[in-house]
């Protein structure tokens, strides 16, 4: 019997429990109009019912006292801090209640989201409703964002195959530091010394040529890389295909490109063009979304304000936002040991990287240059390449030759005006004096890649200053005069006269050394002797155009 008179107990006080938790929740509502206040007198009944349920119709005629039964006893101590709690919970609903009424004097109403219309004087009333869908909006999250060397006709390097720079403690270039086991040189920029000054550093290799993925995506990187010989002096120094220099007598230079992402590998330049490819990861962490108006949005990179002040925030240290990159460094050597000649004007090849970077690793056609001079009766060279992979090219389909009257003649399979090579395109003497006689043009010359690549050359009719001759040999002892042709140029890059004439550190421009006429220059007999004396060198000739061309002219003296 005492086990069911604990039952009992332990119910009645759960029963308590669970109407306190509705008192609660019913205190917790707000009412803001006349509606809401009925309601508020329907959840107080609710309140009240609760209360009386648990206390019984007639807490007087229960039949059993306090007194017969101790669980009793406990439920009506429990009865009485129930019935605080419920005077103060009224009183918070009132004074809620008095509060809410004063806010409304100040507050807006809150509009309905659905609206609502009455219907009367029918028997049957119907609406409908129809909910139908929009799109917020959508962001690409492949953006294509990347940073690309560019071209420059600052980027040079100096071949020293003596080691003279060293050996005559950097004379030619003060305020300079150079690296002495190298003998070819590459700029890389302001240093500061052991002494805290600033000067310019020279190594055996240059600065990387870098591309910066800022995409969101990864990248396929394809940089093709080729050597050439500008127009310039008969004497070419050969490309070695190694810097192994043992029985190697003629001046050549080894030439080749290192990958910063596996600095063992070498690539040996050539004039035969190879085609270096890399993948670069993305960097989504560095993007954020941004609201650009209704129904519009953009996934876009951050500013740099942005980035730094997330990188300093907890999301953004331990999120990627660092840039990936992929670099390509030249560097070069010289065969100390070969057969130099201080008197000779060498032809060292130039350097040619074509970047393409994109979402697939493909590249197009190109013709490298995009003019030429036909001025003179000279031969003029074209580089071009094919391209790689899936937008190469397998040849070029037409070599057109327009005239400024739009008159075209096709010149693809005439070898008398264009002569092709594997890279090369050269345009014969004969074709310049075709065009000259036409007033100049242009060449267009389409690929059959499957984007049909058009490139176009214009024909120059104007000419920079030159010398008819590359120089000469005068005997031994002869005092006879020297005669050196020369050409003014035409167009726009003509010169009106001759501005300077130098022998190593001798200003030969005065009469007393020289003399100009119409198109010739005559070195007298007292400068000849003095060529003499230093068993010849080079003579350099500088013209007035807005250029200012200097030309050397090498003299040799007989044994």
């Amino acid at each position: 019997m005492d086990d069911y008179k604990r039952m009992a107990a332990v119910l009645l006080i759960l029963i308590l429990i669970i109407a306190n938790l509705a008192v609660a929740i019913v205190t917790e509502f707000d009412f803001d109009d006349e509606k809401s206040n009925s309601d508020m007198e329907y959840y107080r009944g609710i309140k009240e019912s609760v209360s009386s349920s648990v206390s019984g119709p007639d807490s007087d005629n229960n039949k059993n006292s306090p007194e017969d039964n101790p669980a009793v006893t406990g439920a009506s101590e429990s009865n009485e801090k129930d019935s605080e709690v419920h005077e103060a919970a009224e009183k918070t609903d009132g004074e809620v209640t008095e509060k809410k009424q004063n806010v409304q004097t100040v507050s807006l109403k809150r509009k309905p989201v659905i609206p609502a219309a009455d219907f009367s004087g029918t028997s049957e009333a119907q609406s409908m409703i129809k909910i139908e869908g929009e799109l917020e909006g959508l962001v690409s999250k492949n953006v294509f964002h990347v940073t690309l060397p560019v071209g420059s006709d600052g980027i040079k390097y100096i071949a020293d195959p003596q080691g003279l720079i060293c050996k005559t403690n950097t004379a030619a270039y003060p305020d300079s530091v150079f690296d002495p086991d190298s003998n070819v040189y590459f700029s890389n920029g302001t240093v500061v010394n052991s002494d805290g000054i600033s000067v310019t550093s020279y190594s055996g290799t240059s600065d990387p040529f870098t591309v910066v993925n800022k995409s969101s995506c990864a990248v396929d990187v394809v940089a093709r890389i080729t050597a050439m010989y500008e127009k310039g002096p008969e004497t070419k120094v050969s490309l070695a295909q190694n810097n192994v220099w043992e029985g190697i007598s003629r001046p050549s230079i080894y030439l080749s490109a290192v990958r910063s992402d596996d600095f063992s590998e070498k690539i040996v330049i050539s004039q035969r063009e190879q085609a270096i490819t890399a993948s670069v990861r993305g960097c989504p962490g560095a993007y954020c979304y941004r609201y650009a108006g209704p129904n519009s949005y953009r996934y876009e990179l951050m500013t740099d304000e942005e980035l730094e002040e997330f990188r300093a925030g907890p999301s953004g240290r331990t999120t990627d936002t660092a840039f990936k990159e992929f670099s390509l460094a030249v560097r070069g050597e010289c065969n100390a040991d070969g057969d130099w000649d201080p008197d000779e004007d060498y032809n060292f090849p130039s350097v040619s990287i074509v970047w393409n970077v994109g979402l697939a690793a493909s590249a197009g056609p190109y013709i490298l240059e995009d003019e030429v001079s036909v001025a003179r009766d000279e031969e003029n060279i074209l580089n071009y390449s094919m391209g790689l992979l899936d937008a190469s090219a397998d040849m070029i389909r037409s070599a057109m030759y327009i005239t400024p009257e739009n008159v075209e003649r096709e010149l693809r399979w005439n070898d008398y005006y264009l002569q092709f090579s594997e890279h090369e395109i050269r345009l014969t003497p004969e074709f310049s004096g075709y065009a000259r006689e036409r007033n100049g043009g242009i060449l267009r010359f389409r690929f059959d890649d499957r984007n049909k690549s058009t490139f176009e050359v214009k024909l120059d009719m104007s000419a920079a200053p030159s010398l008819s001759d590359s120089g000469c040999t005068i005997e031994s002892g002869s005092s006879s005069q020297i005669k050196i042709g020369f050409d003014l140029g035409s167009g726009d890059k003509a010169a009106t006269g001759i501005s300077k004439i130098t022998f190593g550190n001798e200003d030969f421009t005065g009469r007393v050394y020289s003399s100009v006429n119409e198109n010739e220059i005559t070195l007298s007999s007292i400068a000849v002797r003095m060529i003499q004396e230093k068993n010849g060198g080079t003579l350099r000739v500088k013209f007035d155009d807005s250029a200012r061309t200097s030309c050397s002219y090498k003299i040799k003296t007989g044994r």
